[in-house]
């Protein structure tokens, strides 16, 4: 009788040893997985950001005017870009899943600024026109402006 529940502890400890060792279920934490892009939106963009927040002083309905070259290849989630006043081969990546199109990193300094970040939460509303909002923000001092951005890909 000993020797029998000895064995059932042992099996009983084992199983729950190796529900430890896996992890015992759970969300791991990670990213959700990417969608298949909607679209390939390799091109020469015009994105107009209309200011309708800020802490840097700006008037309202302040509006800020540039060019993206974005290359992306076939069924990539991944979206290369480049803001034409910038130095050639200073791009960074942005993400397309589906229709939606992020970016978070760094963006061209603009307005007195010498370091500037941005994020971007756009949804492409076909193969030539993206519409959302974005927050850039001034690493110099902190101030930030959020926008309502459109970007229409040119023909």
């Amino acid at each position: 009788m000993k020797v029998r529940i000895g064995v059932a502890c042992l099996v009983v400890l084992l199983a729950a040893g190796s529900l430890i060792s896996c992890g015992g279920g759970g969300g791991g934490g990670g990213a959700a997985p990417l969608s298949p892009p909607a679209y390939n939106l390799t091109g020469t963009w015009t994105v107009n950001e209309r200011v309708h927040y800020n802490t840097a002083g700006l008037p309202d309905n302040y509006s800020i005017g540039y060019t993206l070259i974005a290359n992306q290849a076939a069924g990539s989630n991944t979206v290369v870009i480049r803001d034409t006043r910038a130095p050639i081969g200073d791009a960074q990546n942005a993400t397309l899943s589906g229709t939606a199109f992020t970016y978070s990193g760094p963006r061209y300094p603009e307005l007195g600024c010498m370091n500037m970040t941005a994020t971007y939460n756009l949804t492409a509303n076909s193969a030539t026109l993206l519409s959302g909002t974005g927050r850039a923000t001034c690493l110099d001092d902190g101030k930030y402006g959020d926008t309502t951005v459109t970007a229409t890909k040119n023909p």
